[in-house]
């Protein structure tokens, strides 16, 4: 036991890197199954404040299989400064924050988005 263990910290730095590129990989064939499953679209993003998204719908709702309904949300656009969310009870207020902020973290990781 010694011995392999001498063995595998004299590789270290080429076992972690083996490691991390493993991980890369993984994470890549990740993101190419799930954008084929939600049919995503690369996002148009610019450096003006502005969120417009039409048709979004909620990935994990997507892949468990669910009706989703799609929603508009624009935010920073002309008067539209703001976003007033109300209705009743298991109205989906908290599915649109909840998109919303999924969305901006998609789009920040480089992964389609389900619009």
């Amino acid at each position: 036991l010694r011995s392999l263990t001498s063995k595998i910290m004299q590789n270290r730095d080429d076992i972690e890197r083996a490691i991390q590129a493993a991980a890369q990989v993984d994470l890549l064939a990740a993101k190419s199954r799930f954008q084929s499953v939600i049919d995503g679209i690369v996002p148009e993003v610019k450096n003006d404040g502005v969120v417009n998204v039409v048709q979004a719908r909620h990935p994990v709702l997507l892949l468990k299989g669910n009706d989703v309904v799609p929603n508009d949300i624009s935010l920073g656009e002309g008067e539209n400064c703001g976003l007033v969310l109300s209705g009743p009870n298991s109205g989906g207020k908290t599915i649109i924050m909840k998109l919303l902020g999924l969305l901006s973290l998609m789009c920040r990781d480089g992964i389609l988005l389900p619009l």
